[in-house]
């Protein structure tokens, strides 16, 4: 299921309170989606450009006063992922997509952008992240990884 996203491209990008949801897109318009329940940033070169912490943090233009994490378009992760760095993040192929004996993820986009998520937790059977599509869900837990079939 990971060698699926070479190709893709980012297409779309959510989040339900503290899980971030990607959406790619394959040359032949199939959706793989890539849903982060742990730690992850994006990062280029040395520079970080978004990571999972900036969900927690106010964006520029709220009011920290009426700031609320969970809402959405309000936090750091929404408006650099969907408006600071979108251009960059959204027109760049992926060029490789790995998994360590860990869990942890490393996707390379051509335009020398990597994203990486890391298992960040010693709880058995935490989900960490999920790639899917329409058939099937790849899922990594710590300690171990499962594929499931959609039914």
């Amino acid at each position: 299921m990971i060698d699926k996203l070479i190709g893709c491209k980012l297409d779309g990008a959510s989040r339900i309170l503290n899980l971030a949801s990607l959406e790619f897109k394959s040359k032949e318009s199939e959706s793989i989606h890539l849903h982060i329940q742990c730690f992850f940033r994006i990062v280029s070169g040395s520079t970080v450009l978004v990571s999972s912490d900036d969900m927690y943090e106010c964006r520029s233009n709220v009011d920290p006063d009426d700031f609320e994490w969970d809402a959405p378009g309000q936090s750091l992760y929404d408006e650099c992922i969907l408006e600071k760095h979108k251009e960059i993040l959204f027109s760049s192929a992926i060029i490789s997509a790995e998994k360590n004996s860990i869990g942890d993820l490393v996707i390379r986009f051509e335009n020398c952008l990597e994203l990486q998520a890391f298992v960040n937790s010693t709880t058995e059977d935490c989900e960490m992240y999920r790639i899917f599509d329409e058939k099937e869900h790849f899922v990594v837990e710590v300690g171990s990884t499962r594929t499931e079939e959609n039914v």
